[in-house]
């Protein structure tokens, strides 16, 4: 059966902020950059409801799970206490059906035990883990339900926190790329969903100058996560997929980067002559 999908888009931006919903669907997305205040002030309304929550940073693979009585209360706190986060998912009932205490708690204790159980992310966050709430049959099934279009929208979106983890595997003609610069020495290759650096990576030893305090504290925490510290240098453990070869090469060199031409091969090519000037 076909199902419609609705997407709102906030400033007309393709990765900004966004409302998505769907046909005869109970439950309403609401995607919200962090640094898209204009949102919480234009939807300030419909977002001082019970909501179910998932704070998130897909590049780190760390996401917070919470539920509140009023999300615009809930995250200024967020925005003050938490840092790791670019991101909430905020799952709101649609139209006039609002979601009751005991459902977004019940939602809470759904998504965090799912999450947990597919290890896709870091729940480090959360320091407690949720208990169901007392509730009838009937409204566990209905929440049941409004929990099934939660992992569809959170899909929709590319947050793949529901979903199983995948093993990354270069593409059949994949290159081998390096990236040297500033003290580094990573080695990854083109995969489907991004770029996909080899474990025993070595990043750099520190940051560029010009780095931004909320990137220096991302990449303290993928360093505390996915390296190991050796002879003072921190090496990757395992393979890692980042969105794109700029994102990759940016935390390995320590700064903005443009992986297109940070990343060369064995001759000496960069990423954008071997794959975009072909």
């Amino acid at each position: 059966m076909a199902t419609t999908i609705y997407t709102y888009l906030h400033n007309d931006d393709l990765k900004g902020s966004r409302i998505v919903s769907m046909d005869d669907c109970m439950c309403k997305l609401y995607n919200i950059k962090r640094e898209d205040s204009g949102f919480l002030k234009d939807f300030n309304v419909d977002l001082q409801k019970p909501a179910l929550y998932i704070l998130v940073n897909r590049e780190l693979r760390k996401a917070y799970i919470g539920e509140t009585d009023d999300f615009i209360k809930r995250i200024a706190q967020h925005l003050i206490k938490k840092d790791f986060w670019d991101e909430v998912l905020v799952f709101l009932g649609s139209n006039e059906d609002t979601l009751s205490k005991t459902e977004v708690q019940y939602l809470e204790y759904l998504s965090y035990n799912k999450a947990l159980e597919l290890k896709t992310y870091d729940l480090s966050e959360n320091t407690q883990s949720p208990k169901p709430p007392h509730m009838n049959v009937m409204l566990k099934g209905k929440t049941d339900k409004f929990f099934r279009y939660v992992e569809t929208l959170a899909q929709f979106i590319g947050c793949d926190i529901f979903n199983p983890k995948q093993k990354k595997t270069p593409k059949s003609d994949a290159h081998t790329f390096f990236c040297k610069q500033g003290g580094c020495n990573a080695k990854g290759a083109i995969v489907n969903d991004g770029f996909l650096v080899y474990a025993n990576s070595a990043l750099r030893v520190g940051v560029r100058t010009s780095a931004k305090p909320l990137f220096i504290e991302q990449r303290k925490q993928f360093i505390e996560q996915h390296c190991t510290i050796v002879k003072g240098v921190p090496v990757t453990k395992e393979d890692y997929t980042f969105t794109s070869p700029s994102v990759a090469a940016a935390m390995f060199i320590g700064g903005n980067a443009n992986g297109w031409t940070e990343w060369k091969d064995a001759d000496g090519k960069t990423l954008d002559e071997v794959y975009r000037q072909k």
